[in-house]
């Protein structure tokens, strides 16, 4: 895995600014790969079923999340 230092800090330092970050880009630029390597943060794959479910009902999600949390892809029901 390549490292992306510049990309990490920035996604980083937006947390600080806001509780949520927006990652887009175009397919296969490495945004999954970045996500998943960020440091204390949990990767959601609304592919899912299991998340999808997991995401249906938002106030009991936000309470069980211990760690930021990224999700992919962004869809209507994730």
């Amino acid at each position: 895995m390549i490292k992306r230092p510049f990309w990490t800090d920035r996604l980083v330092a937006a947390w600080k600014q806001a509780s949520i970050v927006w990652l887009t880009g175009p397919r296969r630029a490495g945004k999954t790969v970045l996500a998943q390597s960020l440091p204390d943060a949990e990767f959601l794959n609304c592919d899912l079923p299991s998340v999808a479910e997991r995401l249906r009902d938002p106030e009991s999600f936000f309470r069980s999340v211990k760690k930021k949390c990224i999700s992919f892809p962004i869809r209507a029901g994730c």
